[in-house]
Formats: structure tokens, C-alpha cells, sequence
């Protein structure tokens, strides 16, 4: 009857070894998993801010091209404004 108790005693401190090794594991997992959030989010925040600085130099260059757009235009509508102002005479 010892041996039996003893044996079975033995087969328990086996399972709760078992126990402890995975919950230590699951442990370093969790640990793992934590930097590794930290990390992509450090990532993240390096990430959003070139994004916003693209988007800030992608306006800047949209306006300027804009710009340069509408200052071409300029003499295209000073040449359709003497069109116009003649086109209603006949030419003698």
C-alpha cells in the first residue's frame, strides 16, 4: 500500500513538473509576444509619421504644379482675349 501511494505520488509530481515546464513556457511566449507588440509598434509610429510627411510634401508638390499650371494658362487666355476682341471685325 506505501509503494502504491508512493508511486502514484511520484506519477503526480511528473504531471505537476509537466505543468509547471509548459506554464513557464507559455510564460517566455507571453513575454515574447509583448516586446515583439512593443517593437511593431515603435514600427508603427516611424511608419505614420514618414506617411504623413509623404503626405505633406505630396500637397506641397500638387500645389506647385498647380500653380505652374495656372501661370501657363495665363498667356492662353490673354491669346483667346485678343481672339475675341477680333474676331467680330471683318479684316479689310
Amino acid at each position: 500500500m506505501q509503494e502504491e501511494h508512493t508511486r502514484v505520488r511520484l506519477e503526480q509530481e511528473k504531471v505537476n513538473k509537466a505543468h509547471q515546464e509548459i506554464e513557464l513556457e507559455m510564460n517566455r511566449a507571453i513575454i515574447q509576444l509583448q516586446q515583439d507588440i512593443l517593437d511593431q509598434n515603435d514600427v508603427n509610429h516611424s511608419q505614420q509619421a514618414a506617411i504623413s510627411h509623404l503626405e505633406v510634401v505630396v500637397a506641397d508638390l500638387v500645389a506647385r504644379v498647380a500653380k505652374a499650371e495656372d501661370r501657363e494658362n495665363v498667356p492662353d487666355l490673354a491669346n483667346q482675349r485678343s481672339n475675341r476682341s477680333t474676331a467680330g471685325h471683318p479684316v479689310m
